[in-house]
């Protein structure tokens, strides 16, 4: 009996440490690797069905727990405010460990989450207009130019000052545009003129694959 619960605690340890592995951090997001995906209300496959996702569709992680040894993903709810959980297998990161750790990632996720990771999502941001465009139903560009737009706690009209303290140095500096670069995976363009941002994009490298 000992070999056996020490067999089941091995297994449960094993499935947590290989999800913690996956994602670096919370929120995070994350792509469906299967076909009508059930996202359900609790971490357990007698909960009541909420929807499906699908390949490639993209989800913000909120956090994980495990069931019977078993890692679920608490997500946002691809389309309305609410949250869900979907069956760990089938759901890896979408950008690299290296991405994860960066500067520029978390800024990535809030605008994912503040102006929608899907186009139904869209539909619920009430706030200054932006221009977006999706490939396969997910965010893959942002472009940011009136008062109240904002890219994390970065806000049009602010200083220049604001923005290199808070991203560091641009990785390329073009007349009045400040790019920052992470990898080959995310692209953010900060145009600074007389001091102030007066338009602000991202495109992460699915922007790219028209």
């Amino acid at each position: 009996m000992r070999k056996i619960f020490a067999f089941i605690l091995a297994l449960f340890m094993c499935n947590v440490l290989e999800a913690s592995e996956r994602f670096v951090t919370f929120p995070a997001i994350g792509t469906c690797t299967g076909t009508y995906v059930r996202y359900r209300e609790d971490p357990d496959t007698e909960s009541n069905i909420i929807g499906r996702l699908h390949k490639p569709q993209n989800v913000i992680v909120l956090g994980q727990t495990a069931t019977d040894g078993q890692v679920w993903y608490e997500i946002e709810d691809p389309e309305s405010d609410s949250t869900a959980w979907v069956f760990g297998k089938y759901i890896v990161p979408l950008f690299s460990e290296a991405t994860q750790r960066s500067e520029l990632y978390p800024l990535l996720v809030n605008i994912m989450q503040n102006y929608g990771i899907n186009k139904k999502k869209a539909e619920l941001y009430s706030g200054p207009a932006v221009n977006t465009e999706y490939r396969h139903d997910n965010l893959a560009a942002v472009e940011a130019f009136k008062k109240g737009n904002a890219f994390g706690d970065i806000h049009i009209g602010d200083d220049e000052e604001k923005l290199t303290d808070t991203l560091g140095i641009p990785d390329r500096r073009d007349g009045i545009k400040c790019t920052y670069i992470e990898g080959q995976d995310i692209f953010f363009v900060f145009y600074v003129e007389n001091g102030k941002i007066t338009r602000m994009s991202f495109a992460t490298s699915e922007y790219f694959r028209k």
